[in-house]
């Protein structure tokens, strides 16, 4: 019998594993929930860099109780973002948010890291129409509530971001803490969004 239960554990994990991977090379990639947006930040981070591809969020998508998101400080227990991309594993695609919002972004980073926010390094990527608010980023180095660092003439257009972003250390803004080569931004910043300790 424990081994019945065993082989149909494996079974459905190898299922749910398949599955995954399947969804991730579907283009485009149609992100709708907290789980989905959690599954493609893996996928990036584990080098897919969805070069040639477009991922659409069909809704807005909640990653915490946005309750006192204002006063959300390193003592906070909350969920930590792990942002999508780093410059080993950068986001190469079309991220088009739809006009949707992401909610309850909450990252508190170390000084050790870099390139922090929704996105951590973007490279020859283009993010649309995609707005951040209610969240709070808490890091030191390539701070942005959208992305950390973008470079390779990544495009940004009609993106926004409604939350709060601190840096303790070096580049930081309200929406993209670091841009290097030649990049497009056309971007829309609503409300004070950026605060330096």
């Amino acid at each position: 019998m424990k081994n019945r239960i065993f082989m149909l554990i494996v079974c459905l994990a190898l299922v749910s594993s398949g599955n995954a991977a399947r969804l991730m090379n579907e283009n485009p990639l149609i992100i709708s929930t907290t789980e989905d947006l959690v599954a493609f930040a893996k996928s990036v981070n584990g080098g897919n860099s969805f070069r040639g591809k477009t991922v659409k969020l069909s809704a807005d998508v909640w990653l915490n109780d946005t309750t006192g998101w204002k006063k959300w400080d390193r003592q906070t227990k909350l969920k930590s973002w792990i942002p999508i991309g780093t410059s080993e594993t950068p986001f190469e695609g079309t991220f088009d948010g739809g006009g949707h919002y992401i909610a309850g972004l909450f990252i508190k980073a170390g000084s050790e890291t870099f390139c922090q926010g929704l996105f951590g390094f973007l490279k020859r990527a283009v993010v649309k129409n995609t707005r951040i608010c209610f969240s709070h980023i808490i890091a030191y180095n390539y701070v942005g509530a959208l992305a950390g660092h973008i470079s390779f003439n990544t495009q940004i257009l009609n993106c926004s971001n409604e939350s709060i972003v601190e840096n303790d250390r070096n580049f930081s803004g309200g929406l993209i803490g670091f841009s290097s080569g030649q990049n497009l931004s056309l971007i829309h910043i609503s409300e004070p969004t950026r605060r330096t300790p």
